[in-house]
């Protein structure tokens, strides 16, 4: 396990060991690029990032991701598509600043199984934003400005846990009904 705060270049090329980084503060750093292909985990939490770039991690193989309390507002939907997208099974982007997300940010995360987007400022959701979730069993929405759609987790058939609380709209039992939780 790496754990580095104050930097400015992070260079990991030990090929032989599986990994996990942790980066407390990023100072001054637009791209970060890791050749290491075993990283299990990535910590980028407090860092006050504000965008994550086109393909940023598509390159890694990695099963956990965690950008939290970062300053993100928006996401295009190009992040998270690569074609290592389908190993990551854990992703949090949970107390941000994001407004919106594009309908294809999380379709290549085929194997994502818990997705943490609360504590964020998102209103609205499309119905296709977690169609090709098929394993997602933990979703974490709580403490955004959604108004929900009706169908919005119809094919979201592994869900086992959905947290809603604090939204603008509170009309919960309409979603319910249609959803398999």
């Amino acid at each position: 396990k790496i754990i580095s705060d104050r930097i400015n270049t992070f260079n990991v090329n030990n090929k032989n060991d599986a990994i996990e980084i942790e980066i407390s503060i990023l100072w001054n750093v637009y791209f970060i690029t890791f050749s290491h292909n075993r990283i299990l985990s990535i910590d980028l939490s407090g860092n006050d990032l504000k965008v994550i770039q086109s393909y940023q991690f598509n390159h890694l193989r990695i099963s956990r991701l965690d950008l939290s309390r970062n300053s993100i507002i928006d996401l295009k939907g190009d992040e998270f598509n690569g074609k290592n997208a389908r190993l990551l099974f854990f992703l949090d982007l949970s107390h941000s600043k994001i407004k919106s997300f594009h309908k294809d940010t999380f379709s290549g995360l085929t194997a994502l199984q818990v997705l943490k987007i609360d504590n964020n400022m998102i209103r609205d959701i499309s119905m296709d934003a977690f169609s090709n979730l098929n394993d997602l069993s933990e979703l974490f929405l709580h403490r955004n400005e959604l108004s929900l759609e009706k169908l919005m987790f119809s094919k979201a058939a592994k869900l086992k846990q959905l947290t809603l609380d604090g939204q603008s709209s509170s009309n919960y039992s309409a979603l319910l009904t249609s959803t398999k939780i």
